[in-house]
């Protein structure tokens, strides 16, 4: 099993994870994003998210959401 990380330039803050710019692997893979995202207060938040294969959100180490199916 081929594996190892990918350099990847960073895009300026506030900016998209565009994964398209990751090669097109024939194999199996696994990508994974981090953003962060600070307030000054508690607040509710609307997080935009587009997939095409299966999906975990997470937040201070809870899963928020869980797609298994694209």
């Amino acid at each position: 099993i081929r594996m190892g990380w990918l350099p990847l330039q960073f895009t300026k803050p506030g900016a998209q994870v565009d994964f398209n710019r990751l090669p097109r692997l024939s194999d199996p893979a696994v990508y994974f994003a981090h953003t962060t995202i600070e307030s000054d207060s508690d607040q509710w938040v609307l997080l935009n998210v587009t997939r095409a294969e299966p999906m975990q959100i997470w937040l201070d180490g809870q899963v928020l959401a869980f797609w298994n199916q694209p």
